[in-house]
């Protein structure tokens, strides 16, 4: 099984690959996770704003049991999942699908980048103790939808 750290390297590569110097610091990286011990998820992604009130999401999935990850491309509101493989296997294969997922991204991406929620983007000027900010990043962190592991193809 494919270690968390992998995939988060995994997710970067994906997110250099999508950034370009004329939308610099449009994609907000991230990382989550939950469930419980043994059967827990961790998710690493990053995102973009493409309408005032929805983001397009690129995450990167790792569930614990059954030892697998998933990688998803998704506009949140209304959800559409634009892109969606399952691994459990040779990492080169899903090396493959998070780039033709990272091409997904990148061509959902609106023409003129959206200017960032006035949320994100003040957060620097509050005065919030660290853990507090933290707290709050995590909560405006993007919520992955319901996923059924069964119902998405292989890497």
């Amino acid at each position: 099984m494919i270690q968390f750290t992998v995939l988060e390297q995994i997710v970067s590569r994906a997110r250099k690959s999508v950034e370009s110097t004329d939308r610099d610091g449009e994609l907000k990286p991230y990382t989550k996770a939950g469930g419980q011990s043994g059967s827990g998820w961790r998710v690493a992604g990053f995102y973009a704003s493409d309408t005032a009130d929805s983001r397009l999401v690129f995450e990167a999935l790792h569930y614990e049991t059954p030892a697998i990850c998933i990688i998803r491309v998704y506009r949140e509101h209304p959800l559409e999942v634009l892109f969606a493989r399952k691994w459990a296997g040779d990492i080169s294969r899903f090396e493959n699908a998070a780039e033709n997922a990272a091409k997904v991204f990148r061509c959902a991406l609106p023409a003129t980048p959206f200017p960032a929620r006035v949320v994100d983007e003040g957060l620097d000027d509050m005065p919030f103790s660290e853990e507090d900010r933290e707290r709050l990043l995590s909560v405006l962190q993007p919520i992955p939808p319901p996923c059924n592991p069964n119902g998405i193809d292989e890497a």
